[in-house]
């Protein structure tokens, strides 16, 4: 017969479960667990897998194998949608792993691995990882050099430096989207977006549109000029009376007068 897993309404409080055969985890308070702004708001909290997981602890109670990390303090460091399923749950004690970490980055390096071994950080996430660990690197929290920070972070993180490099523009030039900037899709594209912006050029849609009020400025003689996206193809065609002239990938940045060249060469075969 199976075994039968243990559940909150079946331990007693303050009693020590073994963790893997080693670290051992104790059922405390949820009153006497701590959040801080720095690790509850490093990861959103998805709506649905909240959902999920307080309706297991309200059927089997909480699942031992997964307890709350704190430090010594008793500051949540990871487990943050646990604690709050906790509680939705109506759930007054829960398993805690008190670990000790050297420093405030070794614990936000923990947070992100836990992560990270299970999913890829969303362009937010990653935004925001970033910004608070460089802002304990500012403020000399930290004590490594440069380079080592970097490679460190790229490591932890699960990106090359790279693109850690181009998530540092995009957080600091991410205002000139304007007040209500589009969803991030990646940190690639909208780097991309952000250095056409630099450049002067615009994205094909935008690039092509302009051609098209150019080559026809009102909108009857605009009229047998068509531009389709083509989903599959991630592009935009330009089509005149039907036919396909240029098609470029929405991810690349062009100006009016590219496309103004690429339309006259397609004009004249």
């Amino acid at each position: 017969m199976a075994k039968q897993r243990p559940t909150l309404r079946t331990l007693e409080p303050n009693r020590e479960e073994t963790m893997d055969g080693q670290n051992k985890a104790r059922l405390l308070p949820i009153g006497d667990l701590k959040l801080e702004e720095t690790y509850a708001s490093l990861f959103s909290m998805d709506a649905d897998v909240l959902a999920e997981i307080t309706a297991s602890m309200q059927k089997d109670g909480y699942d031992q194998a997964r307890p709350i990390v704190v430090n010594s303090q008793l500051v949540v460091i990871e487990g943050h949608t646990r604690l709050q399923a906790a509680k939705h749950a109506g759930l007054t004690y829960v398993p805690v792993y008190i670990r000790a970490f050297a420093s405030e980055t070794e614990a936000l390096y923990y947070a992100l691995r836990e992560q990270t071994s299970r999913r890829n950080l969303t362009p937010h996430e990653l935004l925001n990882a970033i910004e608070k660990l460089d802002k304990i690197y500012g403020e000399g929290k930290a004590q490594d050099g440069a380079g080592r920070r970097l490679d460190r972070m790229a490591k932890e993180l699960g990106v090359g430096a790279s693109t850690i490099a181009k998530a540092r523009y995009v957080q600091k030039h991410l205002p000139e989207l304007g007040d209500n900037p589009p969803p991030l899709s990646s940190i690639n594209a909208t780097y991309k977006e952000l250095k056409a912006k630099e450049k002067g050029q615009k994205s094909a849609e935008d690039a092509l549109d302009e051609a098209q009020h150019f080559l026809a400025p009102n909108a009857t003689a605009s009229s047998e000029y068509e531009l389709i996206y083509h989903e599959e193809m991630d592009s935009y065609a330009f089509y005149h009376e039907g036919i396909c002239l240029i098609e470029l990938h929405a991810s690349e940045s062009y100006n009016r007068d590219q496309i103004l060249l690429l339309l006259m060469k397609s004009f004249k075969k």
